[in-house]
């Protein structure tokens, strides 16, 4: 097996081809970090890494696959990362989604819940050894406005009855932000910070298509 790569800071941006993400981890590789583009479809995930490493100069990019609505795929991207980076400095959340419909994943999770919640957790969860192992290191989940219209009922947090796609987009961002502000006070001393981000209205693909899922 190849060297384990561990240079400069390692930063894995998920949802990374398109909108925030990409930007995001633009941003990075201009400063010199080596940057994990996790994206679901690989076909764009490729566009948009030979237009980063262009844009940027830089080639310590790597891309990689995970469907953040799949546990199972979660566990897979996580297995294969630890493989294959020695380090992780910054963990950067990105990738959600909102559904006009109702869906749920193979497992029975309603999917906006699964995808911008349920699979955030997954990973830093499998991530924070290794986070903690390369610290000082963080954790940057990236939440919405529309957190503050959240109202979770936990009778029916998969929303099964009266489905709407924006309040339970606003749901799965309260649920977010309130798990980040647990995770920074769970890991204090730990040389992990954890954060929470609200950019503000941005037109992505999530804000102008919300037929099916999305990396943001």
């Amino acid at each position: 097996m190849s060297e384990k790569v561990c240079t400069g800071q390692v930063c894995i941006v998920t949802g990374a081809n398109s909108g925030i993400g990409y930007h995001t981890a633009k941003g990075l590789a201009e400063k010199g970090a080596t940057v994990v583009m996790v994206v679901r479809n690989m076909d764009k995930g490729e566009i948009a890494m030979a237009e980063i490493k262009q844009e940027s100069g830089s080639s310590s990019i790597y891309l990689m696959h995970c469907d953040v609505s799949d546990i199972a795929s979660v566990d897979r991207f996580t297995d294969a990362f630890k493989e294959r980076f020695m380090c992780l400095n910054v963990l950067i959340n990105n990738a959600g989604a909102a559904f006009s419909k109702r869906h749920e994943t193979e497992v029975g999770f309603e999917k906006t819940i699964a995808t911008n919640y349920l699979g955030m957790f997954r990973l830093t969860h499998n991530l924070l050894p290794t986070l903690r192992e390369t610290s000082p290191s963080r954790v940057i989940n990236i939440s919405s406005g529309m957190h503050k219209t959240g109202k979770i009922n936990f009778d029916d947090i998969m929303m099964e009855k009266g489905y709407g796609s924006m309040k339970q987009y606003a749901n799965s961002k309260l649920i977010v932000t309130t798990y980040t502000y647990a995770l920074a006070r769970r890991i204090v001393g730990t040389g992990v910070t954890a954060n929470v981000v609200e950019p503000g209205f941005v037109a992505t693909n999530l804000g102008t298509n919300m037929g099916g899922l999305r990396d943001r």
